[in-house]
């Protein structure tokens, strides 16, 4: 698990990495038609989208981002489907429960 900076360890990244050998057949830049990417060194969280309302704590999809070397273009991918997060470490954080009228 990626420590309380976010960094991913070396064993974290080895196993994004050797994810990413095994599954991609084609690799290429969709913008720039290179093959050049490297792996964020930081595991990235997506939020759940709530109709345009910023929630503080939820649900969040941990992602490994690949960026090309080249143009930068980004490319993410779930880092517990990959194996860098284990799939039962707890991936939602308790906000207080706000009471709405009605």
């Amino acid at each position: 698990m990626p420590g309380s900076d976010g960094l991913m360890t070396a064993e974290e990244n080895a196993r994004a990495l050797a994810w990413l050998n095994e599954k991609t057949t084609n690799f290429q830049c969709p913008v720039c038609n290179t093959n050049q990417w490297s792996i964020g060194t930081h595991i990235i969280a997506e939020q759940i989208h709530r109709g345009g309302n910023v929630l503080i704590g939820g649900a969040i999809y941990p992602m490994v981002f690949v960026t090309c070397s080249n143009c930068a273009y980004t490319r993410h991918f779930n880092a517990i489907q990959m194996g860098v997060i284990p799939k039962d470490e707890p991936q939602e954080v308790k906000s207080p429960k706000v009471a709405t009228g009605g």
